[in-house]
């Protein structure tokens, strides 16, 4: 039974152990971040304030417009609208310039793509025509009632179409409405259709007109008769009054047809006729107008993937250099005396890749080996030489031939208000490294392993330590 506790504390103290290491390993990242920050600090502001510049200055130059023609297709001309704002987008996209220009448009330089898309509103699409009504429910049926509405084929039966283009300069109605709308307009097909239909309009008008006036005549006469009481050979006798009323409502028949008729003349005055138009309203959409928000953080990336392609090539060339040479470590090497050491060996000595462990307590700082940071030859770590399985790890990845020991813990006062620090550094830390080493590059006593045979262990101090 006490054998299993045993073993749930280990495991806990393992599990607590590999969390403890996960959030100490988080502070160091983000502690490594912030002193690449203020490493960087002058380049990251210079950065931000030539993106916020250059923003300003492109949002400012480099504005896009909006504008919006809506249209209804007359003569069953959907499909020749279409095909026509298809060929103008592709014009476009082949840059085209001359084609634009002999249209009449103006600036082409400034226009951008065209497209067209129908105005959905299943009312009017209902209302134009009952059958409609039935198709869609047919539709239904079988499918979403929304993508039935959005279909392509059902969208260009719906009887308003927006045209959108967009510009990178205002325009007006000259420049580019008009000459759009003078295209779409041309078509001698369409011109005879449309032709003929006004002409048919025109006739069955005069017939309506005819119609009514010859009801008008019929009532008028009946209501004389009714008042007079006299009857004559030349009179149409109505028998009832529902037969009065059928005549009426004809004429209300004709009379609304008379209005409709009336108002598709005006609309069929074009193959394509413009409803209305909607220029230069400022887009906003996208980075539009965002560019002195954005730009800052794009330079800001760039430079941050450029230090970290620079980290990567860096450390692949140390693995290159470090597979064909041999591996020194030094502990304590951001202190006072190994800052002083570090680049005096790799100056002096071309034969080792020296590796750097440093805890950065107090008495480290890294800004001692500014001048070396970057160095082919060099890399550093951080780690406490107390963590006897990061030790370990550390030597059987190196494969250290030798190893320069400065690390330690030296003040004396500090020793007296805590002494455990001291203990764990100097003495249980020391014999992590010594028992490591012990294990890399010996097989027993006075036994060394032929690769290690010229392996040096070196520990270097001052008297607080020694006399510990």
């Amino acid at each position: 039974m006490s054998t299993n506790s045993q073993d749930q504390e280990i495991d806990l103290g393992q599990i607590f152990n590999k969390v403890a290491g996960f959030f100490q390993s988080f502070i160091d990242k983000l502690f490594d971040f912030i002193l690449f920050i203020k490493k960087n600090i002058i380049v990251l502001v210079i950065l931000f304030v030539i993106g916020a510049s250059l923003g300003f200055f492109l949002d400012k130059t480099s504005k896009s417009f909006n504008n919006e023609i809506i249209v209804t297709p007359n003569f069953n001309s959907v499909d020749y609208l279409y095909s026509k704002i298809a060929l103008l987008d592709a014009k476009k996209r082949e840059n085209d310039t001359i084609f634009f220009s002999n249209l009449g448009f103006k600036n082409v330089k400034d226009l951008n793509i065209i497209q067209i898309e129908p105005i959905i509103d299943v009312f009017k699409f209902v209302d134009q025509k009952p059958d409609n009504f039935e198709l869609i429910k047919l539709m239904a049926e079988d499918g979403d009632l929304d993508k039935i509405v959005e279909n392509e084929v059902t969208s260009k039966n719906y009887p308003f179409h927006l045209i959108k283009f967009s510009t990178s300069k205002k325009t007006d109605i000259d420049k580019t409405v008009q000459p759009l709308l003078n295209y779409l307009n041309d078509s001698d097909y369409f011109k005879t259709i449309q032709k003929q239909y006004l002409d048919n309009e025109t006739i069955k008008m005069k017939a309506n007109d005819s119609i009514i006036k010859q009801i008008d005549k019929l009532i008028e006469g009946f209501s004389k008769s009714v008042s007079s009481g006299s009857k004559t050979d030349k009179m149409v006798y109505i028998s009832d009054n529902n037969q009065l009323n059928e005549i009426i409502n004809t004429k209300n028949v004709l009379i609304n047809e008379q209005g409709s008729l009336r108002l598709s003349l005006i609309s069929s005055d074009k193959v394509i006729k413009d409803i209305s138009v909607t220029l230069n309203s400022l887009n906003s959409k996208g980075l539009n107008g965002k560019m002195k928000l954005v730009l800052p953080f794009i330079l800001i990336i760039l430079f941050l993937f450029f230090k970290g392609f620079q980290n990567f090539y860096k450390n692949q060339l140390a693995k290159k250099i470090i597979a064909k040479m041999k591996n020194i470590l030094v502990t304590g090497g951001a202190g006072f005396i190994g800052s002083n050491f570090v680049p005096y060996f790799l100056e002096n000595d071309s034969d080792y890749h020296l590796v750097n462990l440093d805890a950065l307590t107090y008495a480290g700082n890294l800004e001692n080996l500014n001048e070396i940071e970057n160095h082919p030859r060099y890399t550093f770590i951080k780690g406490d030489i107390c963590d006897r399985d990061f030790i370990d790890n550390l030597f059987q990845e190196y494969q250290f031939h030798a190893v320069i020991h400065f690390a330690a813990e030296s003040h004396v006062d500090n020793s007296i208000s805590g002494p455990e620090a001291f203990i764990k550094t100097n003495v249980l830390g020391t014999f992590n490294l010594l028992d490591a080493a012990r294990k890399l590059w010996m097989n027993g006593p006075n036994d060394y392993k032929a690769e290690f045979k010229n392996a040096r262990f070196h520990h270097v101090s001052t008297d607080e330590v020694y006399e510990l």
